[in-house]
């Protein structure tokens, strides 16, 4: 069975953000696991008005998969989070 890791930081709102989607990937198969190295998925919600929260999402992003990979990734989400704002 997949597994999948969520890791939120953020106001109250992003706590119940990752609880529904928790629950979603519940419903699609998915257990949660505690270490981010054990999931097939991993998650890194965040609020995006605080820059300290922001920034210490890309910290964790960076601790998760290696700085090389995932900061292409994260520059593109961002600046699609940009545009869509």
């Amino acid at each position: 069975m997949p597994a999948y890791h969520i890791w939120t930081e953020g106001c109250q709102m992003n706590v119940a953000d990752s609880a529904k989607l928790a629950a979603g990937l519940g419903l699609l198969g998915y257990e949660p696991v505690s270490r981010p190295q054990e999931a097939d998925l991993v998650v890194v919600n965040t609020c995006v008005v605080r820059q300290a929260a922001e920034d210490r999402a890309l910290s964790k992003l960076v601790e998760i998969n290696g700085e090389q990979e995932m900061e292409a990734v994260t520059r593109d989400l961002l600046a699609a989070i940009e545009r869509a704002a």
